[in-house]
């Protein structure tokens, strides 16, 4: 029942948020399989990424006294709870997948797996990285934990995941999704499992974005973790 929920949790988000989204667009139509597999995939990733912001907010805080009595290079603790929640993640995306690559026509899928992959692989470093930078900016400003929920699920309504034809959207709404990083991480997710249909793209600027930001986030963390202990 535990794995099948992990399964089912972000299909349950995708259905819902998808019903909303289509009544509130006044949309009568049937929802084909392929937007309703792009939505589970997108909300997949989405919701991951939010999981590790949420649950690195406080995570110095909460290991706070193995932090002060042990010694131990605590740079790890967000390293540890993004790989369990990483891992999860890939079980969720074994089953998307399957059902995409199998109900879902692809002429180019061998290239689709390679995107995928790399896809995968560079998503795991950034998560790391907004781990560790988020561990640092929930201690500094603790009442995030409570704020960010309720805009989280605004910003994904109003992200790829829902609204595949961005010049459709009002002008405000793209300035929103081109300032959050949820929403380009999605777009290059898109991209390479090629919802559009037009051919799976390799996500180079993440690729690159995420190389950058983790040098920086592990040179933040190396230096600013010496002194939390002094901090709590």
């Amino acid at each position: 029942m535990g794995w099948g929920w992990i399964v089912l949790w972000p299909a349950l988000q995708a259905g819902g948020l998808l019903f909303v989204v289509d009544v509130l667009r006044g949309s009568t139509g049937a929802t084909n399989i392929r937007e309703v597999l792009a939505t589970y995939l997108g909300v997949l990733v989405w919701s991951t990424a939010v999981g590790v912001i949420m649950g690195n907010l406080g995570i110095l805080q909460a290991h706070r006294e193995m932090i002060v009595h042990i010694r131990f290079p605590f740079i790890v603790l967000p390293v540890v709870d993004v790989t369990v929640k990483y891992l999860i993640f890939l079980v969720q995306l074994f089953m998307g997948m399957g059902l995409w690559l199998f109900l879902v026509p692809h002429l180019t899928w061998v290239l689709m797996l390679a995107d995928v992959m790399i896809f995968v692989t560079v998503f795991y470093f950034a998560l790391v990285a907004t781990a560790w930078i988020v561990s640092l900016l929930g201690l500094a400003t603790p009442d995030l934990s409570f704020i960010l929920p309720p805009v989280f699920l605004l910003l994904l309504t109003l992200s790829p995941v829902f609204h595949s034809g961005q010049d459709a959207l009002p002008l405000i709404v793209r300035y929103v999704n081109d300032l959050n990083p949820l929403s380009f991480v999605v777009s290059s997710w898109y991209a390479a499992i090629d919802v559009q249909g037009t051919g799976a793209q390799l996500p180079w600027t993440l690729l690159m974005g995420t190389i950058i930001v983790l040098a920086g986030a592990y040179r933040l963390a190396t230096v600013m973790y010496r002194e939390v202990a002094k901090v709590l």
